[in-house]
């Protein structure tokens, strides 16, 4: 088959191109310029976002055969109704969300019948690519984001506040927004943490990063499933993850929190750190040959 991806990150997506080239003829593309004005060209038309590119794609075929078109949503597009509401679903013919939380809310939101029955394959890790370590607990604790208003750095700030003064607070990845950056240097200031945070700006290789660390800290105030969290598991790091919107249900119970002092207990008990445990979780729920075999199923 004829496979076009259009993908303005490419985040992802190189994943299923690297997949799908095994079998299929695959074009790449980060606009949907290209495939639109040659889209009869193609069997299928994947989008890894519900994002600009899926709304322009249908409103400039001009009469153009449409080949099979599958889009994948995760929490950044189903959040955001300028697009979700723009792009013409009863045109697209396969729909994956990555939670059924996801899938769920937007049916009740957005009031696509297609939503109702769309497929759920959550993100997947290969995790013999990641470098596992026995780990019995330590003092330091990582976050790593594309740094945004609701990754919640205040709170994050605030549980480590709570921590004995040996541990350590490691701090990496771009920030989209100055605000939060200066929250990191305003709030370790004025709770008396400065140094014992350490910030890495820009992008960093996550599994070196994370070779040396003990937790991984997620407040977010809303998620699909966390890719940062399942790879940090996959290297037999315990998570301690607030309990925020759309996350019930994707990880282990006792690594997850409704209130920052739960976070403290669950980083300070490391009777309860169980790396192996972490590492098997992964594999068997978001496992990445499995996740390829079901986007396989839909082509």
């Amino acid at each position: 088959m004829k496979i076009a991806i259009i993908d303005r990150i490419k985040t992802f997506s190189p994943i299923f191109a690297e997949h799908w080239k095994k079998k299929h003829e695959v074009t790449t593309s980060s606009t949907y310029v290209s495939v639109s004005a040659t889209s009869d060209y193609y069997d299928i038309v994947y989008f890894d976002w519900a994002d600009g590119n899926c709304v322009e794609y249908f409103t400039n075929l001009n009469g153009k055969k449409r080949p099979k078109v599958i889009v994948r949503i995760r929490r950044y597009e189903a959040f955001d109704t300028g697009k979700m509401t723009k792009i013409d679903w009863d045109k697209v013919d396969e729909i994956v969300f990555n939670t059924e939380f996801l899938r769920n809310m937007c049916h009740a939101w957005y009031k696509v019948d297609k939503f109702k029955d769309a497929h759920i394959i959550p993100n997947g890790v290969d995790v013999s690519k990641w470098n596992f370590r026995e780990r019995t607990g330590g003092n330091k604790i990582a976050m790593l984001a594309y740094w945004k208003e609701r990754k919640n750095i205040s709170m994050a700030m605030q549980i480590f506040a709570l921590l004995p003064p040996h541990y350590e607070f490691h701090l990496a990845g771009r920030w989209n927004d100055a605000v939060s950056r200066f929250l990191v240097d305003d709030s370790a200031m004025k709770l008396g943490i400065k140094n014992r945070v350490f910030v890495t700006d820009g992008l960093v290789d996550t599994d070196s990063y994370l070779d040396d660390k003990d937790y991984l800290l997620q407040t977010s105030t809303s998620e699909g499933v966390s890719n940062i969290v399942i790879e940090s598991m996959a290297k037999g790091i315990k998570p301690a993850i607030f309990n925020s919107l759309g996350q019930q249900g994707l990880y282990p119970r006792d690594c997850m929190f409704n209130h920052i002092l739960e976070a403290k207990d669950i980083i300070i008990d490391t009777s309860a750190y169980l790396s192996g445990l972490y590492r098997s979780y992964v594999d068997e729920r978001y496992n990445r040959k499995e996740m390829l075999t079901k986007m396989d199923a839909l082509l």
